[in-house]
């Protein structure tokens, strides 16, 4: 099996979480990142605009 490396980031000091901490929620947020991926890409509802409230 070949390894990888993996960096992710974020704005938490070392002491406030572990880097397997880091990973758990960075992949638990993934599938929340693929539905705006849905709503902003693929429906591309930043473009509807409308006079209307209902709309």
């Amino acid at each position: 099996m070949k390894e990888t490396e993996e960096h992710l980031s974020t704005n938490l000091k070392p002491e406030e979480i572990t880097k397997e901490e880091a990973k758990d929620l960075y992949f638990v947020r993934w599938n929340i990142e693929k539905a705006f991926d849905v709503i902003k890409n693929k429906i591309n509802i930043e473009n509807f605009s409308s006079k209307k409230v209902i709309m």
